[in-house]
């Protein structure tokens, strides 16, 4: 039989591909855990079908695994991320593509709509961050996600059709927007 002689460079590609894929299993194995206890611990089902759903899952694992996820430590994390999350008063709906996803889906629906209107197509303008905000706040009715959102978005606008009433474009740092005159002082952009 032949031996097949490694060099340097091949080990080091093997383990950086194993410690990527190890990287890549722990974070499905988080997400499972999650699911699982989303789906069947915590939800309003009084006998989940565990069993039936997942068939390498046997009693004593599962109890163990309830047992685990209904500790007094888990329960205080629970009861701390939905406080944390209590205060932010302008959630975003972004799918897992967040704002770069959204700003194509604007700059596609852009297009189309020249495209109806004329022969001549000129690039669109990459969508502003305050139009990015907005619409990352806006339900698919068309509803805006609470009613602090609505007040706060109204008050853009009207300051940006006073920049672009003026004729002008403010050049201003990108962590500085009209967004940023807008929002009182304790609510994040984002």
């Amino acid at each position: 039989m032949k031996e097949v002689e490694l060099s340097q460079s091949d080990v080091k590609q093997q383990l950086r591909f194993k410690m990527k894929w190890m990287s890549y299993v722990g974070g499905r194995w988080a997400v499972f855990k999650t699911n699982l206890s989303t789906d069947y611990i915590y939800s309003d089902k009084e006998e989940p079908p565990y069993l039936n759903d997942y068939k390498f899952l046997d009693k004593v694992t599962w109890d163990a695994f309830v047992a685990l996820r209904l500790t007094p430590e888990e329960k205080g994390e629970e009861e701390e991320g939905q406080e944390v999350q209590s205060h932010n008063k302008c959630p975003q709906r972004t799918s897992r593509g967040g704002y770069e996803l959204l700003s194509r889906k604007i700059i596609e629906e852009k297009i189309k709509e020249r495209q109806a209107s004329s022969d001549v197509i000129p690039p669109p303008s990459p969508p502003t961050r305050h139009e990015q905000w907005k619409r990352a706040r806006i339900k698919k009715s068309g509803e805006y996600i609470t009613p602090e959102v609505k007040i706060i978005v109204e008050r853009i606008l009207k300051i940006a059709d006073k920049i672009a009433a003026a004729g002008f474009y403010v050049v201003v740092p990108d962590f500085f927007s009209v967004i940023h005159l807008t929002l009182p002082t304790k609510i994040s952009p984002f």
